[in-house]
């Protein structure tokens, strides 16, 4: 077998102009490293496994692979023959990718480099400390897009390859609560349905009714009760005055006398970038109105409505 020089480490910082920080990708080509043993480190990534041979057959069989750069997000192979598995990975043959966030990742089974130049590594890794959390958020970050891994992204933005956005944050009060506005409509119900959901009361001083997890949050809206480390409320419809705002917050200057609605400033931070879907109907708060009929908004204006309606939802999460 043809003795291959496996592997080089080159490492290019990207800055992402439609991301929220600048992500690293780490690439490992045929170059320069032989040998064996357990363990091959260079520029912030280690391989480690069972029985890694780069010195004759490029071979290792079951391990993992670490940073201490951040988190992965995303890693692709390319080799001769790849039959590893695991948690996140996918792919045959020649070729595996594995997509998350998280700083060690395994695999199981084997990865056989067969011909020169054919075994390559790309890591594609989140920096530490770069972006800030929802547990960390302030006012000043109102209108950023949140992913499922808890960080904050700069808004009107796409996330950064890997991650998955999840709404945009639209209310942060003095104690570090606030309320994530979702991408998509939950299914459309009435208010006398939504009254009677469990009330939730943990989160941004608020009341909250929260969706059921079935088919009332719709196909739409993944079920989500922790973002990274920070523990949310899962889909909820919230009051009037916490719509009212999010609104004010993401730069509405539309509504009436009954307050605040939402308008095409507030539809630009959740299609742009991120692949929201705009507001366009009438919605659901989940607020009585004085004359005992439910608060309904519309761009752009605030109204009573039958309760027995059905009416379009746009949940919040909690946190």
């Amino acid at each position: 077998m043809i003795k291959q020089k496996v592997l080089t480490l080159l490492v290019l910082l990207m800055t992402a102009v439609t991301g929220a920080w600048a992500t690293i990708t780490v690439t490992w080509n045929n170059d320069d490293i032989t040998g064996s043993g357990n363990s091959f480190t260079k520029d912030g990534v280690t391989i480690t496994a069972g029985n890694i041979d780069f010195n004759e057959k490029n071979f290792m069989q079951g391990g993992t692979f670490t940073t201490t750069l951040g988190n992965f997000t995303k890693i692709e192979v390319t080799t001769g023959n790849w039959d590893a598995s695991g948690t996140g990975w996918s792919g045959s043959g020649q070729s595996g990718t594995w997509t998350g966030n998280a700083s060690s990742v395994s695999f199981s089974d084997y990865i056989v480099g067969m011909g020169m130049g054919n075994t390559k590594f790309v890591f594609t890794i989140e920096p530490k400390n770069a972006a800030a959390t929802v547990t960390t958020a302030t006012t000043s970050d109102q209108g950023k897009v949140v992913c499922a891994a808890g960080h904050l992204h700069d808004a009107k933005t796409a996330v950064p390859d890997g991650c998955t956005a999840v709404g945009i944050l639209g209310k942060v009060t003095e104690t570090g609560h606030g309320l994530i506005l979702a991408l998509q409509d939950a299914t459309q119900q009435s208010w006398n349905t939504i009254n009677g959901w469990t009330s939730v009361t943990t989160y941004a001083g608020t009341t909250l009714k929260q969706l059921p997890d079935d088919a009332a949050r719709g196909a739409n809206l993944t079920s989500y009760t922790t973002l990274g480390s920070t523990t949310v409320s899962n889909w909820c419809m919230a009051q009037k005055s916490d719509y009212e705002a999010i609104f004010t917050n993401l730069g509405s200057t539309a509504g009436n006398e009954g307050g605040t609605s939402f308008d095409a400033n507030v539809n630009a931070y959740i299609t742009t970038g991120v692949g929201g879907t705009a507001m366009s109907a009438y919605y659901w708060s989940a607020s009585l109105d004085e004359d005992g009929w439910g608060w309904s908004f519309w761009n752009p204006y605030w109204n009573g409505g039958n309760k027995a309606n059905p009416r379009s939802l746009r949940p919040v999460l909690g946190f």
